[in-house]
C-alpha cells in the first residue's frame, strides 16, 4: 500500500536540510497528469472503494496508474504499468466510459533514501510542496517514518497534508470525500 505525507514548503530551504541528511536529489523534471472518472460520477462523493485512472505523461515515457481509496486517509491501493501509446490509451478511457476530470501539472526533484521517496514539487495549481511515501502494509507505521523526517526538517504535524494534489482540487470545486482521501 502506498503512503504519502505531504506539506506546503520552501523549495530551497528543505532541499538544503534533506540533503544534510544524506539525500541525494535527481535531475528536476516535468510531470503532465490526466485524470479520469467514469462519466456521469465526475462530481460524486468519493469512498473507501472509489477509483480514479491517472494517465502521466514524463519526458518521452507515459504510464497508465488505477487509485483506489481505502478507508485510511492519505492511503491508497495502486497500480500501475507502462504504456507505449498514450493517445490510444486515452481513447480507449473515452470509449470505454471515462471522462477528463483533472489535468494536473507539476515539475519534480526526486530522492530516496532507505525505502522512502522524498520529492520536492512545483504544481501550477497549487505551488510549492515536500511529498514523502513509503510502500508498507502497515500504514501507521509508515505515516510515524514519514512525520519523523518532516519533524527533523521543520515541519510540524500541524503542517501536513494527508491528502494528494487531486484530492486537494477536487474538495476546492465542491467534491466530497467520505472518511478518505
Amino acid at each position: 500500500m502506498e503512503v504519502e505525507i505531504r506539506a506546503k514548503c520552501d523549495h530551497e530551504d528543505v532541499m538544503k536540510r534533506l540533503v544534510g541528511l544524506g539525500f541525494e536529489f535527481t535531475e528536476k523534471k516535468s510531470q503532465d497528469d490526466c485524470y479520469y472518472k467514469k462519466r456521469g460520477e465526475e462530481k460524486a462523493t468519493q469512498r473507501a472503494g472509489s477509483w480514479i485512472v491517472r494517465v502521466r505523461h514524463e519526458g518521452d515515457k507515459a504510464e497508465l496508474c488505477m487509485k483506489v481509496l481505502t478507508e485510511t486517509t492519505g492511503s491508497w491501493e495502486e497500480y500501475e504499468t507502462i504504456v507505449s501509446d498514450s493517445e490510444s490509451v486515452k481513447e480507449i478511457l473515452d470509449r470505454i466510459g471515462l471522462v477528463k476530470v483533472l489535468e494536473l501539472n507539476k515539475t519534480r526533484i526526486e530522492a530516496r533514501k532507505d525505502g522512502m521517496a522524498v520529492c520536492i514539487d512545483d504544481v501550477k495549481q497549487l505551488g510549492s510542496y515536500i511529498e514523502a511515501e513509503v510502500q508498507t502494509d502497515r500504514v501507521e507505521d509508515g505515516k510515524k517514518r514519514i512525520s519523523g523526517l518532516f519533524q527533523s526538517i521543520g515541519i510540524t504535524k500541524d503542517d501536513h497534508e494527508h491528502r494528494g494534489y487531486p484530492v486537494i482540487i477536487f474538495e476546492a470545486q465542491g467534491i466530497k470525500f467520505d472518511g478518505t482521501g
